[in-house]
């Protein structure tokens, strides 16, 4: 059986907002997304990291790369990050194309595990974590060079128990 995978280097907000993922998921058969965004903890710089490598393709400074770098800010650090990732999840949600979503971070991400949980519960009916422990190779402090890092597999609610939760939501902020 032949697969197509399509892997995108941009903002993410940006491609949930075009039309692009519609055009090429347009059978329900593709029903896995996997977004490996920063974590908004340590080394969440991405274009800081992957400096050398997106030079090389773009052929520009990576100074003059306004689009990724517009796209690093906006998750790079802890300061904005829950929103911008709250506006993610509610632009994949709105898309309509995956019915499960996997998601990766690890203990020094924006938020703990927790938090990341209570936010993808509004759109996820089942939430699996499955979670290794290894040695990063790239941490200055060579004593504390140990992490964790999480799978977040998640399979999300029928559209209507979203709307509904969301009006609850709304709701309770009016009152």
């Amino acid at each position: 059986m032949e697969q197509k995978i399509k892997c995108f280097n941009e903002d993410t907000i940006e491609l949930l907002q075009s039309d692009k993922l519609k055009s090429l998921f347009v059978s329900k058969e593709n029903n896995l997304c996997y977004l490996d965004l920063p974590y908004g903890g340590e080394s969440s710089d991405y274009l800081k990291l992957y400096s050398f490598l997106e030079e090389y393709i773009e052929l520009k400074n990576v100074n003059d790369l306004t689009k990724l770098k517009k796209a690093n800010e906006r998750f790079s650090n802890k300061n904005n990050y829950e929103q911008n990732f709250r506006l993610l999840l509610n632009l994949l949600f709105d898309l309509n194309l995956f019915q499960i979503w996997v998601l990766s971070f690890n203990e020094s991400s924006f938020s703990h595990l927790e938090n990341i949980k209570n936010i993808l519960r509004l759109y996820a009916d089942k939430i699996i974590i499955k979670q290794t422990d290894y040695k990063y190779q790239y941490r200055k402090d060579k004593s504390n060079n140990k992490g964790t890092e999480y799978l977040i597999i998640c399979y999300i609610k029928e559209r209507d128990k979203v709307k509904e939760e969301k009006l609850k939501i709304q709701r309770w902020f009016d009152e």
